[in-house]
């Protein structure tokens, strides 16, 4: 706790004030201002709530948090109980070091984060599998919606398993994708181009009636793009791909 007068020079500290100060209580009392211990950033909006309190003591908030610094510039979360004592130009105001509760709130945060991001990981790995179905042909089977960022994992991840399993042959099957508009035409449109730079022909399969339609209402041109109704047939096509047969 402390007492500073109009001009904001501490007049009067308590011990545990001079313990989180650093200073002495002879450096502190009549001599310096309460200026000195808040952090750069917070002391324009402290001044402007001790000018208020100056004019009328109701407008400026008495509960309120900021950074305090001691003589060696070492920081402590800190909220500041102030209150002009009556009768008098001087305000009384009380400190409480809430430093490890809000380094407590920040890990938490972190590790809630770190969560998050390992669930993202597992979903977008679940999301966009990669099936070696024998040498030289992986499939990858989307299923529920595409956004942008989906679309960049979905890309990233066929074109390091054309990377890892050195497919010559890949099926795109979007037979679990209820809806093609002219956005989640333009992401595949993208990872065809982007495997066929890295050397693979593509296949994209379980084109349903609905999805045949939109194709042709939207205008979008798949010219080029190989397009079959189901993944038996794709898997059919990519085996003679490869020059190998089935035989019944």
């Amino acid at each position: 706790m402390f007492i500073i007068d109009e001009n904001t020079i501490i007049q009067m500290a308590n011990t545990q004030f001079v313990e989180m100060s650093g200073y002495s209580k002879e450096e502190i009392e009549g001599q310096m201002s309460w200026t000195a211990f808040v952090l750069k950033e917070d002391l324009a909006r402290m001044k402007n709530y001790h000018a208020t309190r100056r004019t009328d003591n109701t407008l400026a908030p008495r509960v309120y948090e900021f950074s305090f610094l001691d003589r060696y510039e070492k920081m402590y979360s800190v909220i500041n109980n102030v209150t002009i004592i009556p009768g008098t130009k001087k305000s009384v105001a009380s400190l409480i070091d809430v430093t490890e509760r809000k380094q407590a709130e920040a890990e938490q945060a972190r590790l809630q984060q770190e969560i998050i991001e390992a669930q993202r990981r597992a979903i977008q790995e679940l999301s966009t599998p990669i099936i070696p179905v024998m040498d030289g042909i992986i499939v990858m089977p989307l299923i529920g919606s595409v956004d942008s960022r989906r679309a960049q994992d979905t890309m990233r991840t066929l074109l390091k398993g054309i990377r890892e399993q050195r497919a010559r042959v890949v099926i795109l099957d979007i037979t679990g994708v209820p809806i093609v508009d002219t956005g989640v035409a333009a992401h595949l449109d993208k990872t065809i181009q982007a495997a066929r730079l890295k050397g693979a022909r593509v296949i994209v399969t379980g084109i349903s009636d609905s999805v045949a339609e939109s194709v042709v209402d939207l205008g979008i041109d798949w010219h080029g793009v190989e397009t079959l109704r189901d993944l038996q047939t794709g898997l059919v096509v990519a085996l003679n791909r490869l020059g190998i047969k089935l035989v019944n």
